[in-house]
């Protein structure tokens, strides 16, 4: 499946890289012309990339950098040193640096570990994780808006230039440059404010219909830009909804939100022509994970469920047919870690306080959903303990005899900023204020391994 889903991008005409690649052998820079770098000129930000130096000398030591600003801003950069092989070669796909700012065999290792120039002040924006806290706050570090998107991207572009350059003895030999897409090209885009609906919608290049994915955000309330970009970029037509926030057809905040609005969104999503008429996918971070589980539970038309570290208690602010859902109360008080403020013991505490009978209440019936679920989560995640909500879910699908399929990808040095691979990870572990957890390498770890199982799941359901 994961390979149909590279191939339906690649029939729309996205990008691919295949054929293409950039090469540069600059001996102006005081190195031979058989110095070069071999790099795609073109891909997807979630497609791995083969990156290869030749023309060294046997053995020597080779020090290769990237850098890249995402179009404006801040300067990011990273580098690795490796021993050339006895062909003067360097294969960054399966050689491990000797140093750098990664230290495992990791083909995307310089996207990933890319970190801020020291002094650059950080810039805020949408954290797209979507914090469970009860006062979550606005300011997040700048990867992470770059990683997830804001409400209207400022600053954001469709792509990024990574230059690259490849050197001996503190000099450089060679450089070349990478483009990376945030968004295939030929995706249209437009905002949503139509039947009581509000959000960003996404449709893929290419005659439609396309399948169809809601995407649920958490409790800071921006939508999931970057989720819906490329879910339209492998060719679903995906509505980033946002279901409270600072909008007259919806709740300012978390609190009262009618479980109707998802089943309006849905019917939205469907009437569209370039969408088809089957089931839709629905895909939640957080707090939005829960509403993914909650949505599925109750909505027969969903065909498939993808929870990102999600809940399968309810933590209040849900409504149906004009009653307050029932949560689980909160116990305790958040812990102060050096990485910033940790929610996941309270969480904890209070499930395992609160009477059975309320917990039963609050728990989300996820083996009434009628399509496979894929549940996501990393073991060190410090907002709350997702790892553990959802071996909660997999146990009751499991009881139940659930007749479709499920899956509990948990990660360990990952936390709550999983996402889409291949940006840095340097700064998703915690905002400052708020710790994340995990380490930038086993949340890149998490994004590389789950994201294409994700289309996968997607492509599972809604064929």
């Amino acid at each position: 499946m994961e390979r149909r889903a590279y191939a339906r991008r690649d029939v729309l005409g996205a990008v691919s890289a295949v054929g293409a690649v950039a090469v540069a052998g600059c001996d102006r820079l005081g190195g031979s012309a058989d110095q070069r770098i071999e790099v795609p000129e073109e891909s997807l930000r979630d497609e791995p990339v083969e990156i290869r130096l030749r023309g060294f000398e046997p053995s020597s030591t080779v020090t290769v950098r990237a850098s890249t600003t995402f179009g404006g801003g801040p300067h990011w950069e990273a580098e690795a040193t490796f021993e050339a092989d006895d062909r003067g070669e360097v294969d960054l796909t399966t050689q491990a640096p000797t140093s750098g700012t990664y230290d495992e065999t990791d083909g995307m290792g310089l996207f990933w570990s890319m970190v801020r120039d020291e002094g650059e002040a950080t810039g805020t924006g949408d954290d797209g994780m979507a914090s469970p806290s009860p006062t979550p706050s606005k300011t997040t570090p700048r990867t992470e808006a770059i990683a997830t998107g804001t409400p209207a991207d400022p600053g954001l572009p469709d792509a990024y230039d990574v230059t690259l350059r490849a050197g001996t003895d503190g000099e450089t030999r060679t450089t070349a440059t990478t483009t990376r897409r945030f968004v295939a090209e030929g995706v249209e885009r437009t905002s949503v404010e139509e039947d009581g609906v509000v959000g960003e919608f996404f449709v893929p290049p290419g005659d439609g219909p396309h399948p169809g994915v809601v995407a649920l955000h958490g409790s800071r309330g921006y939508p999931m830009i970057r989720h819906g970009r490329m879910l339209a970029s492998h060719g679903y037509a995906t509505l980033a909804l946002r279901y409270f926030g600072p909008h007259e057809a919806i709740p300012d905040e978390l609190v009262d939100v009618p479980l109707s609005y998802f089943e309006r969104a849905i019917t939205w999503l469907r009437d569209r022509e370039s969408v088809g008429t089957g089931d839709v996918g629905v895909l939640g971070s957080s707090r939005g994970g829960e509403a993914a589980l909650l949505v599925g539970a109750r909505d027969d038309r969903v065909g498939a469920v993808v929870g990102y570290v999600p809940s399968v208690y309810l933590w209040g602010g849900w409504e149906a047919d004009g009653d307050e859902l029932p949560a689980v109360p909160r116990f305790g008080s958040p812990t102060v870690t050096e990485n910033g403020t940790s929610f996941a013991p309270m969480y904890r505490q209070s499930v395992e306080t609160a009477d059975d009978e309320r917990v039963a209440q609050a728990t989300i019936p996820v083996e009434d959903i009628d399509a496979p679920v894929l549940l996501i989560t990393g073991e060190d995640d410090e907002m709350w303990p997702a790892a553990w909500f959802a071996e909660v879910a997999v146990q009751r699908l499991s009881e139940d005899g659930f007749e479709h399929d499920y899956d509990h990808r948990s990660y360990a040095d990952a936390g709550h900023g999983i996402g889409i691979p291949y940006v840095p990870t340097a700064e998703t572990t915690s905002s400052g204020t708020w710790a994340f957890g995990g380490t930038p390498a086993g949340n890149a770890r998490a994004a590389a391994d789950s994201w294409p199982r994700v289309l996968d799941w997607l492509g599972k359901g809604l064929e």
